[in-house]
């Protein structure tokens, strides 16, 4: 895989605003649907409510669906079920092709419970991040 592979090119295509998010913060977990693998951990950057631009490990190819479950910070809502669970498509990979983490892109395509589409909505427009460029 080559480096800042786009799985498409041209113009702005976001429907959502886009926020970054404090570095190492939001843990991810990340799983191919089509793999029998452990899910990869990493953190997100920035959250959309169409995506996010995560941190992991290791790359997964471009065009793979996944799942990804998002942690919340404590604080955000209270008691268990901080987590949000989206199946998505990773859509673009950078990577240098040297060992260490790859910066990746996943388009959701669908929240595991309308619960979980919500409860992002609330988090993201709740006023605590910042809109990223």
């Amino acid at each position: 895989m080559c480096a800042s592979t786009l799985a498409f090119a041209g113009p702005e295509r976001r429907r959502h605003a886009r926020f970054r998010t404090p570095p190492m913060y939001h843990a991810v977990a990340v799983r191919p649907l089509e793999s029998s693998a452990a899910s990869c951990e990493g953190h997100a950057y920035d959250l959309s409510e169409g995506g996010a631009q995560i941190e992991l490990d290791e790359a997964i190819p471009v065009g793979s669906e996944v799942a990804l479950c998002l942690h919340l910070p404590a604080g955000f809502e209270t008691g268990p079920g901080r987590s949000i669970v989206v199946l998505g498509r990773v859509i673009w990979v950078d990577e240098d092709g040297t060992p260490g983490p790859a910066r990746i892109a996943i388009a959701f395509r669908e929240f595991a419970r309308e619960v979980d589409a919500s409860r992002l909505r609330r988090y993201l427009h709740q006023g605590g991040l910042l809109i990223a460029a």
